[in-house]
């Protein structure tokens, strides 16, 4: 690809003597949508707030649409639009009525505000005082908000914080018919790996300020992998005549072993040779690691999702 829609290169951030972002390398394509995994804390809305120039990297380069952001700030963003933490609104005006305040500030056509309304299947709700929307009508408006400039390019931060789960499938659809709809490129940040995972095309995982992890949302189920659960008498002595013999196996609980996925035709010998070595092989199980499990592997576990 010639030209991404996001590029950074060693994007870093330090705050107060704390590396908050380190030497960030995103790369992300026209069309996708990418989620920004991580753990609470770990450098996703810093990172995001670099991505719209509302603070300054420390070190490091921040490129959209092929352009360098501190260079060409304003007709860069001019092609964003974003949502990031809780909107604010007015809430005595309407949902049209706060439209229009941003509307005149963008200086685009008044049509923009039922079309965008339109998007966010808001329009029957345009008359009614903000103060009375729920919160994921309110995430919702964000949204039409951050749309009204017809932004090539959205950035929402955790958009589905504090929402009912009918909140919570609302904005998941919302979001996925971005580029189908609207052609427009996502960058959805989440703590919630199920989330990501029903929206994304692309998973970019950070964790304590480094990007781990970075490839299509297929590519971590794959890495995600099965493997091999043995449950055999004198577990430590099976275990011990596998590695022996070069057989890489991990201990687990009780009587278990377990192997990576290995082919049928040397799974059979494993066993064989188990039983010839007289080692019991009670079953033979296959075992698939979640995405979750494969989350807290990369993460190292020790922050909740």
């Amino acid at each position: 690809m010639s030209e991404w829609v996001i590029e950074t290169h060693e994007l870093t951030k330090t705050l107060g003597g704390r590396t908050a972002v380190d030497s960030l390398a995103l790369r992300i394509g026209k069309g996708e949508i990418y989620g920004f995994l991580g753990p609470n804390g770990a450098g996703k809305t810093t990172t995001i707030r670099m991505l719209l120039g509302l603070i300054r990297p420390t070190r490091g380069t921040v490129r959209l649409f092929g352009r360098d952001l501190n260079k060409d700030r304003l007709a860069v963003l001019r092609r964003v639009g974003s949502l990031v933490e809780y909107p604010s609104y007015y809430g005595h005006l309407t949902a049209f009525e706060n439209l229009e305040t941003v509307r005149r500030i963008l200086d685009v056509p008044r049509s923009r505000i039922g079309e965008v309304l339109d998007t966010v299947r808001l329009s029957k709700e345009a008359k009614r005082p903000v103060k009375g929307f729920s919160l994921g009508m309110k995430q919702r408006l964000g949204i039409a908000t951050a749309l009204l400039g017809s932004p090539e390019l959205l950035i929402l931060d955790e958009p589905t914080n504090g929402l009912d789960p009918s909140g919570i499938l609302e904005m998941r659809e919302l979001i996925k018919r971005m580029p189908e709809e609207h052609g427009i490129t996502v960058l959805v940040s989440s703590h919630l790996l199920s989330e990501i995972e029903q929206t994304a095309t692309q998973v970019g995982i950070i964790n304590r300020g480094k990007l781990i992890f970075q490839d299509s949302t297929e590519a971590l189920r794959l890495r995600s992998g099965t493997g091999i659960r043995l449950c055999v008498d004198r577990a430590d002595t099976a275990w011990k005549m596998l590695l022996a013999n070069g057989i890489r196996a991990e201990r687990a609980d009780g009587n278990r072993l377990l192997l990576n996925h290995e082919s049928d035709e040397k799974l059979a010998r494993i066993v064989k040779f188990l039983v010839y070595n007289d080692i019991a092989v009670y079953r033979v199980e296959e075992e698939k690691r979640s995405l979750e499990d494969m989350f807290l592997e990369l993460t190292g576990g020790g922050e909740s999702l």
